[in-house]
């Protein structure tokens, strides 16, 4: 081999860590410093566990995980080193006296692979509610508090719990009167037994399974069994075709009838003569105008009778049969184009209309809710609608009649549009952060959700009764210092939603608790000696290693050998490079490892015994 190639080749070894000394080639071991990656992903922040749960974690690593310690309120629970697909499990028994009911506690883990690199995921704080003490819910839906009543009335609730509702029990003026243990929750109430023209009070008491009870009302309704004389007469319009119409072929006369108690018939007239009764709605009849003089004025006449015989006469119109005409006979096609059906509307609204004849068109004629409001003769046809002259938030029809320059007329599809003017939608939200009964300290970020159906105009946030910020802008986050509040106290968070429209919303308050003196640290910190092992033989430059945690911090770990120290470190990982290549063959040595936390607290590991030999 030439100097060049053996050059080269010391080269390429050196640049894959492989060593020509000894008895043939080394490659040398690149140790593991990347610590596993870890998260809990079940129970999730803020959630309310009971029973037995099942903490789930998640956890990989580059090599491979050694183990994963679970800890509550800072105290191990248990550890697992067996996963399924890299999840790692422990079961925890809520109901143990060591964990306080109807309050937030802490859950971390460790995962620790097995280089002994490990990772402290942050806490997560989860609610124990192992004790139904929650009342059930509920709202009276029908009747209505005022309400005049007769017949048999269905007392209906709707109930809610958050276990399961076991009864309702319906009461009347004080008297048991029924009870359901099933949704749904309805008692049928006869009240033709009971006496008229008084007013009667009902209330309904709800009862969960763990015996927590709600009261719903009371309410008070009036009986009145005795239905007075019907009086009211039919109200209504002929609405196709319009007047002075000329008609030819079949036409369909299209009527629309209301009563208070219902529409017993409808008939029709044409001339004084009753051509057709109808009874079902839509109210129609397809009148053959071929049978009418031709080129006259025709009286068409409805008579509109309700259950009680009253009779109702609409204002008749007149229209004139035309089956003769040489011309155009074909109508104009006819279609709203804009607004959209069902489409909610405000302000001034442009009703725009496509029309369109094989000669000409005359005018298309604007219509809402039946009544002529516009006529335009002139494409494109259009209409302004100032929908704030319109009741709000209500449903309003729109339709057009079309005419061409026959006289032929087509009325388009009417749509209904929905008028809201004028926002009285509330707001909605919740407070994010802190969580309800937390205990607190230093600064703390409160976190608000706010929703509008237009815009947020400000989040107040208020601590005891007294605003102390408002938020215009999202996210709505305030820093809250909290020692500027009483310490050791309960406060109460409350916070209010005003949208541009000045609704405000008020999200139900929670209670926090404000705790910045903590008491002093009294508990020793953790130690062990993690490399090398007890009894183990070491030789050359070796890792001294040791794991250690606190309840509040570590402030610096000391390694010592037979007694003398060899090291300190302050930070984790906490560990040293021990040369052993000056100490005597087959010697035995004592290593020990003290570590010490930021109150001064001291803890001395379990020392170990190690052989050295390097030969």
């Amino acid at each position: 081999m030439t100097l060049n190639k053996y050059i080269l080749l010391l080269t390429l070894l050196s640049f894959l860590g492989l060593s020509c000394t000894g008895d043939g080639y080394r490659l040398d071991t690149i140790p593991d410093t990347t610590p596993p990656s870890t998260s809990i992903i079940y129970p999730v922040a803020g959630q309310i566990v009971s029973g037995e749960t099942i903490i789930q974690v998640s956890a990989t690593d580059n090599q491979e995980i050694d183990s994963v310690t679970f800890f509550v309120n800072g105290a191990r629970i248990g550890s697992s080193e067996s996963a399924n697909d890299h999840i790692y499990s422990i079961a925890w028994n809520t109901e143990s006296n060591e964990f306080i009911e109807d309050e937030f506690h802490s859950i971390s883990v460790k995962a620790t692979d097995n280089s002994q690199n490990f990772y402290r995921t942050p806490s997560i704080q989860v609610k124990i509610d192992n004790t139904d003490n929650e009342s059930p819910s509920g709202t009276i839906l029908y009747p209505y508090t005022g309400q005049t009543v007769s017949g048999i009335v269905n007392i209906t609730v709707d109930a809610s719990d958050n276990n399961y509702i076991s009864s309702a029990s319906y009461y009347i003026n004080n008297q048991l009167k029924g009870y359901n243990t099933e949704p749904p929750f309805v008692y049928a109430w006869n009240t033709d037994i009971e006496e008229d023209d008084l007013q009667y009070s009902i209330y309904v008491i709800l009862t969960d399974a763990n015996e927590n009870s709600a009261t719903l009302g009371p309410i008070s309704v009036t009986v009145n069994n005795n239905i007075p004389a019907d009086i009211t007469f039919p109200v209504g319009a002929i609405t196709f075709p319009p007047a002075g119409s000329v008609l030819s072929d079949i036409v369909e006369i299209q009527v629309t009838a209301s009563d208070d108690r219902g529409i017993a018939n409808v008939e029709f007239f044409i001339d004084g003569s009753l051509e057709s009764t109808d009874s079902n709605e839509p109210y129609a009849y397809s009148w053959d105008t071929g049978t009418a003089s031709e080129d006259e004025e025709h009286i068409i006449a409805v008579i509109v009778s309700d259950h009680s015989d009253n009779r109702a006469s609409f204002t008749p119109i007149a229209v004139i049969v035309d089956n003769e005409d040489p011309g155009d006979g074909l109508p104009p096609v006819v279609t709203i184009t804009q607004p959209a059906a069902g489409q909610s509307v405000t302000g001034t609204v442009s009703i725009q209309v496509l029309a369109i004849d094989e000669t000409a068109m005359d005018q298309v004629d604007f219509m809402i809710n039946g009544t002529l409001e516009y006529s335009d003769d002139t494409e494109p046809y259009t209409y302004d609608w100032d929908s704030q002259s319109a009741e709000d938030d209500q449903d309003h029809i729109i339709s057009v009649t079309g005419y061409d320059l026959s006289g032929n007329s087509t009325p388009s599809q009417p749509i209904t549009v929905y008028v809201d003017n004028f926002d009285n939608e509330f707001p909605q939200g919740e407070i994010l952060t802190p969580f309800p009964g937390q205990i607190l300290n230093g600064t703390v970020t409160i976190e608000i959700l706010a929703t509008d159906n237009n815009a947020i105009d400000y989040v107040s946030i208020s601590i005891d009764g007294s605003e102390i910020t408002q938020l215009s802008n999202y996210p709505y986050t305030y820093s809250w210092d909290t020692s500027n509040n009483s310490e050791d106290e309960y406060h109460v968070l409350s916070v209010t939603i005003t949208d541009q429209s000045e609704n405000t919303f008020f999200i139900p308050p929670i209670t926090v608790f404000i705790n910045n003196d903590p008491p002093e640290d009294a508990s020793p910190p953790t130690i062990i000696i993690t490399n090398p092992l007890s009894g183990q033989i070491v030789s050359g430059l070796i890792s001294f290693s040791a794991f250690a945690q606190d309840n509040v911090a570590i402030q610096h770990i000391e390694f010592f050998v037979d007694g003398t120290s060899v090291g300190t470190m302050n930070e984790s990982p906490y560990q040293i490079d021990w040369d052993t290549t000056q100490l005597e063959n087959n010697s035995q040595h004592t290593l020990g490892a003290e570590a010490t936390d930021t109150s001064g607290n001291m803890t001395i590991a379990q020392p170990i015994l190690i052989t050295v030999n390097n030969e």
